[in-house]
């Protein structure tokens, strides 16, 4: 992470830019042996503080990791062609739904949030109503905090 920044052409047209950071990541395929080197560039509104810089990107990739990339597995989100934007909104609002529910009943399923929702879909009626005894505000709560 560096405030150096008066080499970027254009740094001045960046509204706040105060600072860029860069992370580098490593990805090592135990089976083949390959490694891999992602860098993902940031552009940053505050000055040198690597370690807000660190908590940011592990909390972006977190929110990524945790809701976006199951929305799209899971959901196939990326693929939605609603075109009506207070229905894309409201679908994306129940997918989120969904997804808090599966998370909270993954437990008692020991399954992946794929197969959960196979198995509602053979037999809806039954499953549906097992997940919804399963979520009792206590046991919500208990697994909230944990």
């Amino acid at each position: 992470m560096t405030n150096n920044i008066k080499w970027i052409n254009g740094y001045r047209d960046w509204k706040g830019l105060k600072s860029i950071g860069v992370e580098i990541k490593i990805i090592e395929n135990i089976q083949t042996g390959e490694v891999i080197e992602e860098r993902r560039h940031y552009i940053i509104s505050f000055e040198n503080d690597i370690k807000t810089f660190k908590d940011s990107v592990r909390k972006h990739w977190g929110i990524e990791n945790n809701l976006h990339a199951p929305l799209d597995i899971i959901f196939r989100e990326d693929k939605n062609k609603t075109l009506e934007k207070n229905g894309a909104k409201n679908l994306g609002i129940i997918r989120r739904i969904a997804l808090m529910i599966l998370k909270l009943v993954q437990v008692f399923y020991n399954k992946s949030m794929k197969l959960i929702m196979y198995e509602l879909s053979l037999d809806f009626k039954n499953e549906i109503e097992n997940i919804f005894k399963l979520l009792k505000p206590d046991l919500i709560k208990q697994l909230k905090n944990t």
